[in-house]
């Protein structure tokens, strides 16, 4: 079985309106909604897939790192929405790592200490 790349990621949360608000906040573009199942569609960067978001009564915590160009960068916004998180060094870069208000943990990763690694369109 060959492995092509990443469909889309899910969280639970317990409100699904303040959980948009909370993403959108963050950069991530709501792509469409789907009503009937209480569940909404984030944009991950230009790619297909993207962060799929549940309402449900007891959410379970999930994490996804996303690709950005600078994790400090990352940091100063979250510190400006008045958003805390710990910061990582990895051996490719820094990952910045927040949770939302339903403890899913939401990394934003850079590939500064491996630039060629990282995607063409973040060059």
């Amino acid at each position: 079985m060959q492995l092509l790349g990443i469909d889309n990621v899910f969280f639970e949360v317990g409100d699904l309106e303040k959980a948009i608000s909370f993403f959108d906040q963050l950069g991530f573009k709501l792509k469409f909604k789907i009503p009937h199942i209480s569940s909404v569609l984030f944009n991950i960067g230009d790619e297909e897939p993207g962060l799929l978001i549940k309402e449900i009564k007891n959410p379970k915590p999930s994490k996804l790192w996303v690709e950005i160009k600078d994790a400090h960068l990352a940091k100063e916004k979250c510190n400006q929405l008045g958003i805390v998180g710990v910061t990582l060094e990895t051996a490719t870069g820094f990952t910045f790592e927040i949770q939302d208000p339903w403890n899913n943990v939401i990394g934003f990763a850079d590939y500064s200490k491996k630039p060629e690694l990282a995607r063409k369109s973040m060059i």
